[in-house]
């Protein structure tokens, strides 16, 4: 199912910061994911045993199924493609390997084969779970009217599908149609009271509508069907965050942290909130640990700086503007803040 965005907070401290700067990191990870793609390939034994008995029963679909899967999680997406259209080659009515070759698609860039994949399919089986996930689909695609199309023939056969009515709250959002988008969320709360994702859109709305205390209620609601949505508790963050409530915003993170240790952006967003409230020991060390969490966080080096430079450890703010300049070196705010601290000698 569609969740919640997550959205990236604001930034409210000093300057804005560039967030376009990981494209040479990008590159090189992908790389080496490609590498370890292949390594884990090369003598697998699940794949090599698959392909084995599947060399002996090549009419055998369930093996094929069985070692598409596995190409899948791999991220062996061609491959996995491969098999599973000799499945559908062989049966196309099966509803299981329909939605996975339509996953398989979609993940490999092929949206619009995934999309009349499943049209295809809904033309002679018509059903909820293929119809709820076509109108995901056209909803990520942007295909609205489609979408709603779609979710319209859902709630045909069962008008109190709340999967549906939230799908077209997202496309009414998009389409910013905002009453209709609110009526429907709305709708699927009604039928379904543990909605996470309608209750925190719902909240995102208010918010920006203003209705601070509609927001926070929503907000409220959805954190105690979900306590552990990193999602919901990113939004939550920053409803505080755009109120000016940062001791809130903090808690919200560092509640983030206790169960999500390895969430770097909860402890660079807990630093920034930090800074604003002038706690500059707390922001480094938040800082510090999205470091630690990933040593290429090229805006962490920065913000580490800042605070740094606010306890007056001038040498440590230097060496984190220069890492920071280190790995893109049009990184303006970090050349702008060494230069400052250089001019002052």
């Amino acid at each position: 199912m569609i969740g919640i965005y997550k959205y990236l907070l604001s930034i409210l401290v000093l300057s804005t910061v560039l967030f376009s700067c990981k494209t040479d990191t990008q590159t090189k990870n992908d790389n080496e994911i490609a590498v370890l793609q292949q390594e884990m390939l090369q003598g697998n034994p699940v794949i090599d045993g698959l392909s084995a008995k599947i060399e002996s029963e090549p009419e055998n679909t369930d093996l094929l199924v069985l070692r598409a899967e596995a190409f899948y999680e791999l991220g062996f997406l061609e491959k996995a493609e491969k098999d599973m259209r000799r499945v559908l080659q062989s049966d196309s009515s099966n509803i299981i390997h329909v939605h996975l070759l339509s996953d398989i698609y979609f993940d490999n860039e092929k949206k619009g084969e995934a999309i009349n994949l499943l049209e295809k399919y809904i033309s002679n089986h018509s059903n909820i779970p293929s119809l709820l996930k076509l109108a995901e689909f056209q909803y990520i695609e942007e295909l609205h009217h489609a979408s709603l199309g779609s979710t319209d023939k859902i709630l045909e056969i069962n008008i109190k599908n709340p999967e549906a009515y939230y799908v077209k709250g997202m496309n009414y959002n998009a389409l910013n149609q905002i009453d209709s988008a609110i009526q429907s969320f709305s709708k699927a709360i009604s039928y379904n009271a543990k909605h996470t994702d309608a209750l925190a859109n719902l909240a995102i709305i208010e918010s920006k509508r203003g209705n601070t205390e509609a927001a926070l209620n929503f907000f409220n609601q959805a954190e105690k069907v979900s306590p552990k949505n990193i999602d919901l508790l990113y939004a939550k963050a920053e409803f505080f965050q755009e109120q000016s409530q940062f001791e809130k915003a903090i808690e919200v993170y560092e509640k983030m942290n206790s169960f999500q240790p390895q969430e770097t952006e909860a402890f660079f967003q807990k630093g920034l909130a930090l800074l604003e409230t002038k706690k500059y020991l707390d922001a480094y060390k938040a800082f510090n640990i999205a470091i630690m969490n990933e040593p290429e966080f090229i805006e962490a080096y920065y913000f580490r700086g800042l605070s740094a430079q606010a306890l007056g450890k001038i040498n440590a703010a230097k060496a984190d503007f220069q890492q920071a300049i280190q790995f893109n070196p049009q990184f303006e705010e970090a050349q702008e803040a060494l230069e400052l601290l250089n001019q002052k000698k």
